[in-house]
């Protein structure tokens, strides 16, 4: 057995044609989407680097120990310059930490040529565990020309004249600002394009290490998950980046695909709630190692057919600086709770959604539902209590 695990820091759910979008070029990514079981409703319970670490590293049943005392290789290749938490990297027997380049595209190729050569040194009559952690979808970007060029498109003059505008709209380069107005429509479009166009780059680059899982032999014996730790907001509710913990779709609603071996199952979606500190379980029972109620709730059963839901809710925290919202959601509701709003913010009161219908969270029905609103809030404050830390 073969596990890969492709951990994409930012990847947004809503560029891929798996849910939904028809504007970005992935065609790698839309083919690994169909020879996988889709998960729509992944949520992160922390949506920053140490939250998605913390889950593989519990005392009562570190998944790196476990695996290795199961027997179970397993290897590590981040970049350098942005590597996960150390308490994290020190539990892979073998880590390779990729050195960047300053040309544009660079240390992306670095780190998935290095997989490539990970992938190869593998032991087939072993059991292997390889993490490839890919932070190159956060910005500042650097993408070759030929990305940009799809979605930044030259300009003719006469184009130019008849529409009165003599600057074209170029891909974003300066840093980026903490908030976007709402009616800034060329500033959003710039950071989208440029985003869409890192997220081809990404797709492109992927494709050899993909096909190279496609071959007969390896088929059979890898299994594959791509997962993201956190999204990426780009000016939706008027936030870019980690400018506030704001618990939004863009930030919390994770893609997840899962590739079992032999491309099983390809073409399952699965509607039920899952969440990050699942996916230790799901490695566990992968590997034939008992799963222990600090690893999470293995995603095989669902993977195979044999459940509908692991979840009733999935529940979210973050805090950020002077700021801190947590969030609960359930198959027809997303509530969110500010818990402290800087002084100098604008009023943030408690925000309902219904889903799935209100997709971009942009109809807070909360005075509508104060009743529904008050059993969620209590809810989660009683879930917040009994987490741990």
């Amino acid at each position: 057995m073969k596990l890969l695990m492709l951990s994409v820091a930012g990847l947004r759910l809503d560029c891929l044609g798996c849910y939904g979008c028809d504007w970005v070029d992935t065609p790698h990514l839309d083919r690994l989407a169909a020879s996988s079981v889709v998960f729509d409703q992944h949520f992160a319970e922390s949506p920053v680097q140490d939250g998605a670490s913390r889950a593989w590293l519990a005392e009562e049943g570190n998944v790196f120990h476990r695996l290795s005392d199961a027997g179970v290789h397993s290897r590590l290749v981040c970049e350098k310059a942005n590597p996960p938490p150390t308490a994290f990297t020190d539990g892979f027997q073998k880590a390779r930490f990729v050195e960047g380049g300053s040309r544009p595209g660079a240390r992306l190729e670095s780190v998935l040529v290095a997989a490539c050569k990970a992938m190869g040194k593998v032991d087939r009559r072993k059991d292997e565990f390889l993490w490839v952690d890919i932070p190159v979808l956060l910005p500042p970007w650097t993408i070759p020309e030929e990305f940009l060029d799809v979605y930044f498109p030259a300009e003719s003059e006469s184009t130019k004249e008849d529409e009165g505008n003599n600057d074209a709209l170029g891909p974003w380069t300066e840093p980026l600002p903490p908030r976007i107005a709402d009616d800034d429509e060329e500033a959003l479009l710039r950071l989208r394009r440029t985003y869409a166009a890192a997220v081809s780059h990404l797709d492109a680059r992927l494709g050899p290490l993909l096909d190279s899982l496609e071959e007969e032999e390896n088929a059979r014996d890898w299994m594959v998950i791509l997962t993201a730790p956190y999204g990426l907001p780009l000016g939706d509710h008027s936030i870019v980046g980690s400018c506030r913990p704001w618990l939004h779709e863009e930030l919390v609603h994770l893609p997840l695909l899962v590739r079992l071996p032999d491309a099983a199952e390809a073409g399952r979606r699965v509607f039920g709630l899952t969440q990050p500190s699942d996916l230790p379980a799901t490695v566990l029972d992968a590997f034939g190692v008992q799963v222990l109620p600090a690893q999470g709730r293995s995603l095989l059963p669902l993977c195979r057919g044999k459940m509908d839901s692991i979840r009733a809710e999935a529940y979210t925290m973050l805090q950020l600086a002077d700021a801190e919202e947590i969030a609960l959601r359930t198959s027809e509701w997303a509530f969110l709770l500010p818990v402290r709003v800087p002084s100098k913010d604008p009023p943030r009161g408690p925000q309902l959604y219904v889903k799935p219908d209100d997709r971009f969270e942009v109809n807070n029905v909360v005075q509508h539902h104060s009743e529904l609103a008050d059993e969620l809030e209590g809810k989660l404050r009683v879930l917040m209590k009994e987490l741990p830390g």
